[in-house]
């Protein structure tokens, strides 16, 4: 998935590379100097987000988090704390479909190794629903963020371009995840097994899922077996964390799940 050239004037393009993926960032402002400090701003919260929620830092918090033993707490920084909740509200929203706590089954899926037919569930956490911590209570669990972190990190972008007057913009996250902000009209095309389509984007994102680009690369502990209804799945939503989480809960749902 990939916007097309027909953009509006005064468009300025950056990119940054972080989250294993190159964010693109255009700004639509008539002076580009304050185009660029925009782009300083949002690649600056993208590292720190990066920081805070890449398992694969030692020093990030996810990485403290997921080497607690049964009985400990950790206090969290509030971007931790909030990408947390709407991970585990995502798992509640999905009937646990969407799982931020896979990350030994995702260790396994990308070593090639093939998961359990009936994988033995160890491992709790507990998230505060008033305080920014979180409590382990049992081992066994591994958070891992990649399913929304991205889509997430375009959404605190987003909050921190409204402090700044920004009045348009267009943030996406590789090719999959795109957020459209202000009145101005984006062209998304979207790139199907037969035809193309483009979608005019405005003031929402749309992320896509699927098993063309990535092959059957989500995971899910669910008792029952699934077959994707379709090979990809694009979601529009208010928000790119939404749109995430749910592009990717469509491909383990049948066909009158999705459409409802």
């Amino acid at each position: 998935m990939e916007s097309n050239t027909l953009e509006p004037p005064h468009v300025h393009r950056f990119s940054h590379n972080a989250m294993n993926t190159t964010f693109s960032l255009r700004f639509v402002h008539q002076d580009p100097a304050y185009a660029a400090q925009l782009a300083a701003h949002s690649i600056e919260i993208i590292d720190r987000i990066e920081q805070c929620l890449s398992r694969y830092l030692p020093a990030s918090e996810v990485s403290q988090i997921n080497q607690l033993v049964a009985g400990e707490t950790l206090i969290l920084s509030e971007l931790c704390y909030n990408c947390l909740r709407k991970g585990f509200q995502a798992y509640q929203a999905t009937d646990g479909r969407f799982d931020i706590t896979l990350g030994r089954q995702i260790d396994l899926r990308k070593s090639g190794q093939s998961l359990p037919s009936a994988p033995e569930q160890i491992g709790q956490f507990a998230l505060a629903p008033d305080r920014p911590q979180i409590h382990c209570i049992q081992a066994g669990k591994l958070i891992d963020l990649g399913g929304l972190g991205k889509g997430f990190a375009l959404d605190q972008v987003h909050a921190n371009l409204r402090q700044l007057n920004c009045s348009a913009a267009l943030l996406s996250a590789g090719a999959s995840t795109h957020l459209a902000i202000g009145e101005q009209t984006w062209p998304i095309q979207l790139k199907g097994q037969c035809i193309d389509v483009t979608l005019p984007l405005q003031g929402a994102a749309i992320s896509a899922s699927g098993f063309a680009e990535q092959g059957t690369h989500i995971v899910t502990v669910l008792e029952t077996e699934y077959q994707a209804v379709y090979p990809r799945v694009w979601f529009v939503a208010e928000t790119a964390c939404d749109a995430d989480i749910w592009s990717t809960t469509a491909m383990l749902m049948d066909a009158a799940e999705c459409q409802a």
